[in-house]
């Protein structure tokens, strides 16, 4: 199954914003908030409701980002923080140690 030509164009913008995130911080775990900074530096235009969600959260806890990457809650105010997902059979090697 190939997606469509819209969620490919949405995962790389993704991955951009999230590789330029990680280049600014301590681990491979990137808060939403850095992602969404680096989403407006790349793409000024963006909006979650341009891909059907009301805010970058729902974005990447979505259906199609869940198969690219994994999403956590952290701390008290439980913050939104993602990573890439390996292919399957590759071995994570965490950034940060853990």
């Amino acid at each position: 199954d190939s997606e469509p030509a819209e969620s490919v164009q949405l995962i790389t913008l993704l991955r951009k914003a999230y590789m330029q995130a990680l280049l600014e911080g301590k681990s491979e775990w990137v808060p939403a908030s850095s992602i969404g900074h680096n989403l407006k530096l790349i793409e000024p235009t963006f909006k979650a409701s341009t891909y059907g969600h009301k805010g970058l959260t729902a974005l990447l806890t979505s259906k199609i980002c869940k198969e690219h990457f994994e999403s956590r809650m952290i701390g008290k105010g439980q913050q939104l923080e993602v990573r890439p997902k390996t292919k399957r059979g590759d071995k994570r090697e965490d950034l940060d140690g853990s």
